[in-house]
């Protein structure tokens, strides 16, 4: 695994030598890296002070995406063993705008009936929310990829 020399990496994808397992390593890499900055920067706003719920929320979406994207690429291997980047990323995007809508249909109600007593700082309610959404994301991608990546029975991709 490359970790500075582009160049190299970018020839061994043009010429085909980086294994499906290799490209995998990547993208988890670079999934759990994005995920622990956004994450990091979260906890870290001035001048409030994190709490609590914000520690286990962090926590908690670090381990959920650890834990999706091996489960994902573990299905898409168990079945035909192909194309997992491009399934996760282009699966990725519909869903997410699924969510998105979920998520405000259910958040804004709830934000309007709480009014006022709505406070500034994290609640067991949005862990829960971003928990839901996190958990739902992922068992999506692999209820989709473990669809696409199914074999027949008795024969092999």
């Amino acid at each position: 695994m490359y970790w500075w020399n582009i160049k190299a990496l970018a020839s061994e994808l043009k010429a085909g030598k980086v294994s499906p397992f290799e490209k995998f390593k990547y993208f988890f890499a670079f999934m759990l890296v994005t995920s622990i900055f956004v994450e990091l920067i979260y906890l870290f706003p001035l001048p409030e002070s994190p709490t609590l719920f914000d520690y286990a929320s962090s926590i908690l979406v670090i381990l959920i995406t650890i834990l999706g994207l091996i489960l994902c690429y573990k299905s898409n291997k168990k079945g035909d063993n192909k194309d997992f980047i491009e399934r996760f990323v282009c699966l990725s995007w519909p869903i997410t705008i699924r969510l998105i809508v979920i998520i405000i249909a259910i958040s804004v109600p709830y934000y309007l009936v709480i009014g006022d007593s709505l406070v500034e700082v994290t609640t067991i309610v949005d862990v829960l929310f971003i928990i839901g959404y996190e958990s739902a994301f992922y068992f999506w991608i692999y209820r989709h990829i473990s669809q696409i990546s199914a074999t027949k029975k008795g024969k092999k991709a």
